[in-house]
C-alpha cells in the first residue's frame, strides 16, 4: 500500500520572498513573470489569469513530458476555479492566499499563490521526484 508523504513546507526565506513578488504584482510589477497562454490557444474562457516564475518555466522546459501534460491540467483546473477540492491533485494550504499541489506517479510539487481581487494565479516553484 502506497504511503502519502506531506511535502516539507517552504522556509521563512521562500516565503517572504513570495511574498515580495506578489506585493510587486499587486502593484503592477510582472516583468519577473510570463503569461501562461496554452489556454488561449483552446479558446477557452477562464476565470483566473495564470502568471508563471521564471524558476518554474525553467523546470518545464526540462521535465519529462508526462509531468508536463499534468501541470497543463493542473493550471487549467486552477483557471476556473484556484481553491476549489480537485480529484486530480492533492492540495495544502500555506498561509493567507499560497497553495502548493501534490500529484502524480513523479511525485511533482506545484506552489502557487492566489490574487482573488485581480483574479490572478501565480506559479512559484515546481519540483518533483527524478
Amino acid at each position: 500500500m502506497p504511503v502519502s508523504i506531506e511535502p516539507p513546507p517552504p522556509s521563512a526565506e521562500q516565503l517572504a520572498d513570495w511574498q515580495a513578488l506578489i506585493e510587486r504584482i499587486r502593484q503592477g510589477d510582472r516583468s519577473q513573470l510570463l503569461a501562461w497562454d496554452e489556454a488561449e490557444a483552446v479558446g477557452t474562457a477562464a476565470a483566473y489569469q495564470v502568471l508563471i516564475t521564471q524558476l518554474v518555466h525553467q523546470r518545464l522546459r526540462g521535465a519529462p513530458p508526462l509531468l508536463v501534460g499534468s501541470v497543463a491540467g493542473i493550471i487549467a483546473v486552477l483557471r476556473v476555479d484556484p481553491t476549489e477540492a480537485s480529484m486530480i491533485f492533492r492540495r495544502r494550504r500555506l498561509g493567507d492566499a499560497g497553495w502548493t499541489v501534490s500529484f502524480g506517479p513523479a511525485q511533482g510539487l506545484l506552489t502557487y499563490w492566489v490574487l482573488p481581487a485581480e483574479q490572478i494565479v501565480v506559479l512559484l516553484d515546481l519540483t518533483w521526484a527524478e
